[in-house]
């Protein structure tokens, strides 16, 4: 869950593709230890990731450690007191979205005692229920089928989220708002479904969120270190950059059901151990938290590996909140966990959960990607070019090629650099990303499948050619006021040239490419989605450029 510009929760399950025989034996003497501290260590050497990873087989860690400090704002000099702010294999996180799994449980076990079915409508327990809200169940609000607008997505959240407010306050910002879709016809994430379901809760039992957790799960579960609160001491962060910078936390007020669960690493394996052996809740409520829905019920499905005729499950959740990441898988076969709570924000965590699960499964990042990458002819990379609408209408994936590799967009992210796997397999280079093309009986490309952060994501091609902005002209004497040297200070330069009346951009150590004006002073690339803008001072003189990516600009002031 992230409450930066919003909630973006990673509800996963990964179903994991291997040979069946690999894990079998699975032994604590065969988990390289030493090559998944190297992995780790560089992400921490590039400030990309602090906090705790912890691996598992049943009760029994295979690989247990802590990496970084608590907190990087007056970092102290005095080793003593630098020792008291590092993390220790203890130390406790919010856990973000991971606490969606716990709220599905307490409502799969209200279902279980009779207390409520879950085909009720969420009005018979809502004491302010909206007319279009009284055909959505509470199994809508589980498998986030309901229709309600995300109240992370709204602009009164992003005004209002460091500050305390009641839950009333919190849902006045989507109670007037219509439906996103007629309940149970899709899906699409909603952090208003968990935190609806936290009031339910306490309608039904006449207890808190916290008193029924904590009565029910986390005290019978010994898990001593869990609470619904805020209960940590860690400060959150940002990488940007390959920069740690500390970050504002959200006022837990707004966070409540959708992600208010703090937590740590053991606690966590020992929920895993409870929740998969059956003593939380019936194999029934079981398989439909687990169930293969889209969005699912607590857990998604999502598909892992190069080997297709056989199959390993891994059940998989994370979560994101301003200045901390989460991801707790379970591989049920092995009885085997993978805990990663971190509290700086950056893909590092989903990138070395995904390292530890690829050793474990025999297919490591270093052989499925960078020691033998597949190199597809250019015909073969041009015809995965093109636009393709994902599975929510109105939602396009652009792909695009540079030279000899395909470059993606996905909405909401910056272009990532994709590394072939097979024929129609690609990687991202610096994303959990993964993405497979479909051909039909005449090879020709007529989707796609994205696979992040465990979600599979269908998108159909709707045009070979991908839409861009309409260029306008410029002269050569209007674009020669750009050409210069840009510097982002401590990490790179970026040369803008003119090459035959087209103006060329290129990053340190990177590809470079065209960009054209859309405005007097604002470029776009075809190649990738990105903007330029040019800056100048009150004499007309150019003195800094941004570049926006997705969410993401930097500026650079010319040299």
């Amino acid at each position: 869950m992230q409450l930066n510009n919003r909630l973006i929760p990673y509800p996963l399950r990964a179903l994991v593709m291997c040979l069946l025989f690999i894990l079998c034996s699975a032994k604590a003497q065969e988990f390289d230890t030493a090559n998944l501290n190297t992995y780790i260590e560089s992400k921490v050497e590039k400030n990309q990731f602090m906090g705790v990873v912890l691996v598992a087989k049943g009760d029994d860690p295979l690989f247990f450690k802590a990496f970084g400090l608590q907190a990087i704002v007056g970092e102290p000099t005095n080793p003593e007191l630098r020792k008291e702010k590092r993390i220790k294999n203890d130390t406790v996180f919010p856990i973000a979205s991971l606490t969606k799994q716990f709220i599905a449980v307490s409502l799969l076990r209200l279902s279980e005692t009779n207390k409520l079915s879950l085909s009720d409508s969420i009005c018979k327990y809502l004491t302010s229920c909206p007319k279009l809200w009284k055909s959505i169940s509470i199994e809508h609000l589980l498998t986030h089928t309901s229709g309600i607008p995300d109240y992370t997505q709204t602009a009164e959240f992003k005004k209002a989220k460091y500050l305390k407010r009641t839950r009333d306050e919190v849902l006045q910002q989507v109670q007037s708002k219509p439906l996103m879709f007629t309940p149970g016809s899709t899906n699409q994430y909603s952090n208003t479904g968990y935190f609806l379901l936290g009031e339910i809760i306490e309608r039904v039992t006449n207890q808190s969120v916290a008193e029924f957790l904590n009565e029910t799960l986390f005290v019978p579960l010994q898990m001593t270190a869990t609470s619904f609160s805020r209960d940590f001491k860690v400060a959150g962060h940002r990488s940007t950059n390959s920069k740690i910078e500390a970050t504002p936390l959200v006022d837990w007020s707004n966070v409540y059901s959708a992600g208010a669960i703090t937590s740590s690493a053991s606690d966590l394996v020992r929920w895993n151990q409870a929740l998969y052996s059956h003593k939380v809740i019936s194999t029934v409520s079981l398989a439909k938290l687990v169930g293969n829905n889209g969005t699912g019920m607590g857990v998604n499905i999502s598909q892992r590996g190069v080997q297709e005729d056989n199959q390993v499950d891994v059940y998989q959740f994370s979560g994101k909140i301003d200045g901390f990441t989460s991801v707790l898988s379970f591989l049920p076969q092995f009885n085997m966990s993978v805990v990663v709570l971190s509290n700086v924000e950056s893909e590092a965590s989903l990138q070395i959960n995904s390292f530890i699960l690829d050793h474990l499964t025999k297919l490591s990042i270093n052989q499925a990607v960078s020691s033998n990458p597949v190199a597809p002819s250019n015909n073969t990379l041009s015809s995965f070019v093109g636009t393709y609408q994902m599975e929510r209408k109105g939602v396009n994936t652009k792909i695009t090629s540079l030279e000899d590799k395909l470059i993606a967009q996905l909405p909401g992210m910056p272009p990532m650099v994709l590394i072939a796997k097979s024929n129609n397999q690609f990687q991202s280079e610096d994303f959990d990303v993964s993405i497979s093309f479909k051909q039909d009986n005449n090879n020709n490309v007529v989707g796609l499948i994205v696979k992040m952060r465990g979600m599979m994501i269908p998108g159909r091609k709707i045009s070979n050619d991908v839409a861009t902005k309409q260029a306008i002209h410029l002269s050569e004497a209007e674009l020669i006021e750009f050409v210069g040297s840009y510097r982002i200070p401590s990490q790179f330069d970026i040369e803008v040239e003119l090459r035959n009346g087209t103006l060329f951009a290129q990053a340190t150590g990177q590809q470079g490419f065209n960009i054209y004006p859309e405005g007097e002073q604002a470029f776009f690339a075809k190649v990738i989605e990105l903007q330029i803008i040019f800056h100048k001072n009150d004499s007309g003189r150019v003195t800094a450029l941004t570049i926006k990516q997705g969410p993401v600009k930097t500026k650079a002031n010319k040299i």
